[in-house]
């Protein structure tokens, strides 16, 4: 009996709420702001029962949005938090957590927080590199009672289970008190971020769902250079607020009850969709809007009234990119009778498909995205080599001790007229004789070279130089040529060894004994001002037939810049906000149907 009586109230709120819409879609047509869609809701899916969620992901998982990022093998990974503890799990839509695995935010200023977890990952189609939206809370006493924040993370590393921190990029505007900011779930709306959140103001009004931005092109190229980035709060028709405690606006035009929510831009659409976890009188409900600009929200429609609670929303995309969604997606969340605190003792991880029957706006695979990046060169061996003393940025060594991995033991080649190459002496260079030198044969030339005996390397530098800036750095168009040596079977070849300042990046790169090319590409990850790339060749065990020829490689940088997008600009200018007198009319449909907060 009380879960007919459940349902029968969830219908007349459902049928309320329609009515809702129809009314209000006929008021907003009439000043032209964004217009409801027309969809189709899938039946609720359970993905998880409470014990599958549990052995999943963890007792307290997802404890927010999940960030999801393709694989391109019909697998994704999934980051969640689970309680204070942010995982991932690699699997399929169906079956999120087949896998589960650690993950770390390091640099976080200790005894700051005592919650901090991520799950909106963003990843950077030109670098790899992901960016995660993370949720910290400080405390009053109880973790019940906190002054909650959204930061910044960024992961460059190939398992991408390793985050250093950014800082924080969003911040209430009300002082430390009691404040829930949500997740900060994420869409790349014109060429910035959008992250959207629930405002909490200094005069005690709350804007339930507002917006701060950053520039992508600008974010990307702070991230990947350890350096956080300035974002805007959206407040009175301008980016005119700082991230860190600015006021804001809320965007809806009546200003609906927002508990929790997740956006994505709608490639079919070419609109951005929210879901948000509306309370009602037992627990939270989901409700669909959409926008044209980000900015302005069309009227919210119900998507799952069911009994209980319905929260922690998160829309996930099919195709490769699951961040960007296309005709039809999928809302999951957490589905528990009793909810709020007590949610996880019997919490489901359910979903429910999203089919749009509303016309598209655009072709669905157009990707643009407001900023592109491209690879620039910065320095180039044989382009830059040059006699008498190095190029700026360059240094040619090698290491008297045989040791590698301590740089500052390393001493300068000296320039030889009568060599025309980089030596030891600065004179002839020297060849192997009775009392033979660890440095004989030891040279580079403007094409080549010849390592010394054993352990003994001849050592191309380059130090990262303030014009040229941290970022993400590479070696690329790399060639190594030896003699063919294939007479010889005790060739053992040589060896090409990168280095970071002193730390080994990867396998060494064997150059083949047939004289074919060898190249020795590879990523560097980001570097900042100072730091020096090691490129050293390694004579091996022997020192039959050692001369190499071919010597090249380029070092770039990946550079960030912003795209002149037009569609959300022009549909901006069209789609203004409701003037007073249109709001007003607005609220006064609403008075009657303002839902009940949560006590």
């Amino acid at each position: 009996m009380i879960f007919r009586r459940l349902n029968s109230r969830c219908r007349v709120v459902a049928l309320s709420f329609t009515k809702l819409a129809v009314v209000l879609a006929a008021v907003l047509i009439e000043v032209g702001a964004a217009r409801a869609i027309d969809f189709t809701i899938g039946a609720p899916e359970v993905i998880y029962t409470k014990s599958q969620r549990k052995s999943r992901g963890g007792s307290y998982w997802p404890d927010g949005n999940l960030g999801v990022v393709g694989n391109g093998n019909g697998t994704f990974d999934f980051y969640g938090a689970n309680a204070s503890k942010s995982v991932l799990t690699t699997g399929t839509l169906t079956d999120p957590g087949a896998s589960k695995r650690s993950v770390s935010i390091t640099g976080v200023p200790k005894k700051t927080y005592g919650y901090l977890a991520g799950g909106p990952v963003y990843e950077d189609p030109y670098s790899g590199a992901r960016l995660m939206v993370y949720h910290a809370e400080i405390h009053h006493g109880s973790a019940k009672s906190f002054y909650s924040v959204l930061g910044m993370a960024v992961s460059t590393d190939l398992q991408h289970r390793t985050f250093r921190d950014l800082g924080e990029i969003i911040r209430p505007n009300l002082p430390p008190g009691v404040a829930e900011v949500g997740g900060g779930s994420f869409a790349v709306v014109d060429g910035h971020f959008n992250v959207y959140y629930k405002e909490w103001l200094a005069d005690g009004s709350t804007a339930e769902v507002a917006v701060a931005r950053a520039p992508m092109a600008e974010l990307m190229t702070n991230a990947l250079a350890g350096q956080s980035t300035a974002f805007s709060k959206y407040y009175n028709g301008s980016w005119s607020q700082p991230g860190l405690g600015g006021l804001a606006s809320y965007v809806e035009t009546v200003n609906p009850n927002n508990s929790w929510l997740s956006v994505s831009y709608n490639k079919y659409l070419d609109q951005v969709v929210m879901v948000s976890s509306q309370w009602s009188g037992d627990g939270g409900d989901l409700y669909i809007t959409t926008s044209p600009d980000g900015i302005n929200w069309a009227p919210r429609q119900p998507i799952a009234v069911d009994p209980g609670e319905q929260f922690y929303p998160s829309i996930i995309g099919a195709g490769d990119d699951p961040t960007r969604t296309e005709q039809s997606f999928y809302v999951y969340y957490t589905d528990s009778l009793k909810g709020a605190w007590n949610r996880w003792s019997d919490a489901q991880l359910r979903r429910r498909e999203i089919v749009i029957n509303s016309p598209g706006s655009i072709d669905p695979s157009d990707d643009s995205l407001g900023y592109t990046a491209e690879w620039v060169p910065i320095g180039d061996y044989q382009s830059d080599f040059q006699g008498g003393s190095p190029a700026e940025g360059w240094t040619y060594a090698w290491n008297p001790k045989g040791k590698l991995g301590k740089s500052a033991a390393y001493i300068p080649l000296l320039w030889s007229d009568s060599a025309q190459a980089y030596n030891t002496t600065g004179a002839a260079t020297t060849i192997p004789s009775r009392k033979t030198h660890p440095d004989d044969f030891l040279s580079f030339t403007d094409d080549g070279g010849h390592p010394g005996l054993r352990k003994y390397m001849p050592m191309a530098g380059y130090t990262i130089q303030a014009d040229d800036g941290a970022g993400l750095y590479r070696i690329v168009d790399s060639s190594i040529q030896k003699s063919n040596s294939s007479l010889f079977t005790k060739e053992d070849g040589l060896q090409v060894l990168v280095y970071v300042n002193d730390t080994r990046l990867g396998a060494g790169q064997s150059v083949l004994t047939d004289g074919s090319l060898t190249g020795f590409d590879r990523y560097l990850g980001t570097l900042n001002v100072g730091d020096t790339v090691w490129v050293m060749i390694n004579p091996l065990k022997n020192q039959i037939e050692d001369a190499f020829t071919s010597f090249d490689f380029s070092l770039e940088k990946l550079v960030y810049s912003a795209q002149n997008l037009q569609p959300f600009a022009q549909l901006r200018q069209s789609s203004a906000v409701p003037e007073p007198g249109a709001g007003a009319l607005v609220l006064a449909v609403l008075a009657v149907y303002r839902p009940r907060r949560r006590r």
